[in-house]
């Protein structure tokens, strides 16, 4: 009877150990089959505020991107972030690794004519990212509008 119950506790020890692995394995899926489709249809569309990639600064955990105010207007932008892979030519979220999460509600000033730089962590939501084509959305808006209205600037990156 002990050796039937320690081998039923080394199964359920064991299933633990191996669901674990397999749901950051289904997060960091090769496929993306599941993932969830973009919901950002137009990103770019303004020329008022662009954003690129600091050069050298892509790695499978962050990047660094500059944006650049080229208006005579301020906008403003914060800590939120859309992070996708390009799967089967489509654009899919790239899923969260934990479940309770949220971003600091903060909004950055970017001056008429003026760039700033941005580090941005993602393994903390993402984990470290595998090889692939992925694309990173912030959200600009102009500081007096009335409403929310963003527009979405998208980086594309490769991760070898």
């Amino acid at each position: 009877m002990k050796k039937i119950l320690a081998l039923m506790f080394c199964l359920i020890l064991g299933m633990t150990f191996l669901s674990g692995c397999g749901d950051n394995a289904t997060a960091q899926g090769l496929e993306g089959a599941d993932w969830e489709p973009t919901t950002i249809e137009t990103a770019n569309n303004t020329e008022e505020v662009t954003l690129t990639i600091k050069e050298g600064s892509v790695s499978a955990s962050g990047i660094t991107v500059i944006f650049q105010n080229n208006s005579d207007k301020q906008y403003l932008y914060g800590e939120y972030m859309w992070l996708e892979k390009r799967v089967n030519d489509e654009w899919k979220q790239v899923p969260a690794v934990i479940e309770n999460y949220g971003f600091q509600d903060i909004a950055y000033i970017l001056e008429p004519n003026e760039s700033k730089e941005m580090q941005i962590d993602w393994e903390w939501l993402h984990g470290a990212l595998g090889s692939g084509d992925y694309r990173l959305i912030k959200d600009v808006f102009p500081a007096e509008a009335e409403e929310y209205n963003p527009y979405y600037l998208a980086v594309e990156f490769t991760i070898e």
